[in-house]
């Protein structure tokens, strides 16, 4: 199959997709039962992931690699924050741990990024 004929099938069949998609949208009760799964997801794999990384270890003498490690814990007492903000529907504690879990993420993944990581830090 020619490149422009397969470029065709991948695009005809993305179209497909994604009219399929439109049609079946999931009800509230769907969304919110998905949306509740994913969210129990990744607040399982967060905790892990650090957890993992300190298995691998920092490199000795290495305070670049150690204060990425602390700010990972540092991002997740932030995401909590704002995750207990959000469930008490709280918009004073939203309104501070929001812009501050933000502007934290943003800065850690800039040093992650610097550190030399390819996928780590970045979007």
């Amino acid at each position: 199959m020619g490149k422009l004929a397969l470029l065709i099938t991948v695009l005809g069949l993305w179209l497909a997709l994604c009219a399929s998609a439109a049609l079946a949208a999931p009800t509230k009760a769907q969304f919110i039962r998905q949306g509740d799964a994913l969210c129990r997801q990744v607040q399982r794999e967060l905790v892990p992931f650090t957890a993992r990384l300190r298995v691998v270890g920092v490199p000795n003498g290495d305070p670049k690699a150690r204060s990425i490690v602390r700010g990972l814990d540092r991002g997740l007492v932030l995401a909590r924050r704002v995750r207990d903000a959000f469930a008490r529907r709280s918009t004073t504690s939203l309104a501070a741990a929001l812009p501050e879990y933000i502007r934290f993420t943003m800065s850690l993944n800039r040093r992650v990024a610097a550190y030399g990581f390819k996928v780590c830090g970045r979007s």
